[in-house]
């Protein structure tokens, strides 16, 4: 291929990528706990056994989830525990769950867990307290939030119909940088 054949070939490619337009989708629940625990992961602990939400209110309606109040962190863990988060993305096809391309692992999460460049900080950790920011690994440690909305709507330029859930995953390695067998995983 010639040097010009390629540039035409490249700015038609970008031309057309640049006129794609997204899609909005939403996400709804199918009950009411809105994270479940993990049957295929075996000594796994759902999202809502390591935290004490007895003082939290979380509610989805029109598109949103609204929370208020404090949870209380209950991972058994230490605080020099290093703390690796994944996510994976999968879709209902012809009878069982399909991964997709769709995944991410923080190796070090408490590194990152307050940046305002990441994901959770713009749905999640931006609404803690500067004075209560601490590690998902300090145990009895008390998140306090005011009453903020999440919109649980995602845009794409790739077609998301259908039925979709996510895998959450936490682990942690003590000092030696072995992994403790109190996995986290929530879908």
């Amino acid at each position: 291929m010639s040097y010009s054949t390629f540039i035409k070939c490249s700015l038609v490619y970008f031309v057309t990528i640049s006129c794609v337009e997204a899609a909005r989708y939403g996400f709804a629940f199918e009950n009411d706990e809105m994270f479940e625990g993990c049957p295929d992961v075996p000594n796994s602990f759902n999202v809502i056994d390591v935290v004490d939400n007895t003082f939290i209110e979380m509610e989805y309606a029109d598109g949103f989830v609204s929370v208020a109040g404090n949870h209380t962190l209950l991972w058994d863990v230490q605080p020099t525990d290093r703390i690796e988060a994944s996510g994976e993305m999968y879709h209902y096809r012809r009878g069982s769950w399909q991964p997709t391309p769709f995944s991410m692992t923080i190796t070090d999460f408490c590194s990152v867990q307050f940046d305002p460049k990441s994901l959770w900080y713009q749905v999640w950790t931006r609404h803690i307290p500067k004075e209560r920011r601490k590690c998902v690994n300090n145990y009895g440690h008390n998140y306090s939030y005011g009453p903020f909305t999440v919109d649980v709507s995602y845009e794409s330029i790739t077609n998301l119909e259908g039925r979709y859930k996510v895998m959450g995953y936490g682990y942690a390695y003590d000092e030696n940088n072995k992994r403790r067998n109190n996995t986290i995983c929530y879908q």
